[in-house]
């Protein structure tokens, strides 16, 4: 028989393209209204829709007991879902005149499916968290290109536990959809949290129209194309790849920041000794940063420069040494020592103290500010 193709199936595209939608609406009116840009995401190819909805489920919960039960419900109403995505996109005629494996088999083994993508998500999830509220920027590279190669790996997890066969088995066309995906989801997440609500709707929905032609691709390649048989073991050995690229690359990441973030501090006289003049400026590194005594900061003329240290300054007001485990330590304290030698340099120069600060400085100075200051 011939299969009635994408725009003849109703039961896939409405659903697909109304809950963006919803979704958007719903972030709009009830807020947080720079939450629509998550919308388009709801209906995505897998994993990437259970990665729109941990992020989610990260924020709205109160308690373990609240948190628990919200996996759960989510667990549940994905693996509903898959199935029934998978038995409205399944090809009339497909796999030798097999029919649709049917949604009570899709939901079993989808559920299976979403509980390993879960805990494989975990860690990226997390880091997302982190990164809402410290804006730090290193976390994002730490945890979406993870999160996504992820995706191009399992992507036929969901469509392939449906018919009862194991799902370790990625493929070049279903990558390309993962990525195609991850592309027009990125851009309308964008222009929907740029734009006026009825657009950003709008937007939405017709994100949601994409997704479902790449969900219909999905559960086409792994049906209809024909396609070698990839070794059993070729998914999980990708994974345990990203992982280890992941920690590996943060190690050594970290190692080349030390290296980088360790200049040379300002010399043990201070600065305002013969005569302070122009204006203080306060530079405060990452973390993993460290000092040691040397040339003072070069800046333009009319500044002078000198270096935050995590460990506090002398009794001349000097900054002291400090290594990269100095900086491993609490906010506050970090934030009292910077409040120490903004005063220190405030009643040398008699001027206010400009503080320019990076990565975990910047969370040091937005402390101090805000809490000290």
């Amino acid at each position: 028989m011939i299969d009635r193709g994408f725009l003849r199936r109703p039961g896939l595209i409405l659903p697909a393209t109304l809950a963006p939608m919803g979704e958007a609406l719903l972030a709009l009116v009830l807020g947080p209204a720079n939450g629509v840009a998550l919308a388009p995401q709801i209906t995505a190819p897998p994993p990437l829709d259970l990665f729109h909805d941990l992020r989610w489920i990260s924020v709205y919960h109160d308690s373990w007991l609240t948190l628990g039960l919200e996996l759960a419900a989510l667990l549940v109403l994905r693996a509903l879902w898959v199935g029934w995505v998978v038995d409205r996109s399944w090809p009339v005629g497909a796999a030798g005149g097999e029919g649709s494996p049917g949604m009570w088999r899709s939901f079993r083994r989808g559920l299976l499916y979403y509980s390993v993508a879960m805990v494989l998500l975990l860690p990226s999830v997390v880091l997302l968290f982190g990164l809402a509220f410290t804006h730090l920027s290193f976390l994002f590279f730490a945890a979406v290109p993870p999160a996504l190669a992820l995706a191009v790996v399992l992507h036929h997890g969901a469509t392939g536990q449906g018919r009862g066969r194991w799902w370790w088995r990625p493929s070049w066309r279903g990558a390309a959809w993962i990525l195609g995906s991850f592309a027009w989801l990125t851009a309308a997440g964008g222009v929907a949290g740029s734009v006026p609500a009825p657009i950003a709707v709008l937007v939405a929905g017709a994100a949601g129209l994409a997704n479902a032609r790449a969900w219909y691709g999905l559960v086409r390649d792994y049906t209809v194309r024909p396609r070698r048989r990839p070794l059993r073991a070729l998914a999980p050995a990708l994974v345990g790849a990203i992982f280890a690229f992941v920690l590996g690359g943060t190690t050594i990441g970290f190692a080349v920041a030390m290296d980088d973030q360790a200049p040379a501090g300002v010399s043990h006289r201070p600065a305002w000794a013969s005569g302070p003049a122009g204006r203080p400026v306060l530079v405060a590194a990452g973390f993993h940063s460290s000092l040691r005594p040397g040339a003072p900061l070069p800046l333009p003329p009319g500044f002078e420069g000198h270096r935050f240290s995590y460990v506090g300054v002398d009794r001349s007001g000097n900054p002291l040494p400090y290594s990269a485990a100095d900086t491993q330590q609490s906010l506050i304290v970090s934030a009292t020592r910077m409040a120490e030698q903004v005063e220190a340099l405030a009643a040398a120069y008699g001027k206010p103290v400009t503080i320019v600060a990076e990565s975990q400085g910047a969370l040091v100075a937005r402390a101090y500010l805000t809490v000290l200051a």
